[in-house]
C-alpha cells in the first residue's frame, strides 16, 4: 500500500503549520494540540507502510482532523486508502 499525493500533502500542511505555530508565536496549548494531530499523522504513515494500511488510515484521518478545514485534504487521503483495503 502507498501513500496517496493527498496524504503527501497534508502532511507538508501541517508540518508547515506546526512550525509556524512553534516558531512564529509563543508557544502555548493550541501549539501542542497542533503538534498531536501531526505526530497522528506520522503515525498513521508508519502504519501504512508496515502493511496495516486500515489502522494507519484511521489514525491518518483522526490526526487530520486537528486541521479542519485544511485538514480535509488528510481525511480525503485516508479515505483514499480505506477503499482500497
Amino acid at each position: 500500500m502507498k501513500i496517496n499525493t493527498y496524504m503527501i500533502a497534508a502532511i507538508v500542511i501541517h508540518l508547515v503549520l506546526l512550525l509556524i505555530f512553534f516558531f512564529g508565536n509563543e508557544i502555548d496549548g493550541l501549539a501542542y494540540i497542533v503538534l498531536i494531530g501531526f505526530l497522528l499523522n506520522l503515525i498513521g504513515v508508519v502504519l501504512i507502510v508496515t502493511d496495516k494500511p486500515k489502522s494507519g488510515a484511521i489514525t491518518f484521518i483522526v490526526g487530520s482532523l486537528f486541521y479542519i478545514p485544511i485538514g480535509l485534504i488528510g481525511i480525503w487521503g485516508g479515505k483514499l486508502v480505506l477503499d482500497e483495503v
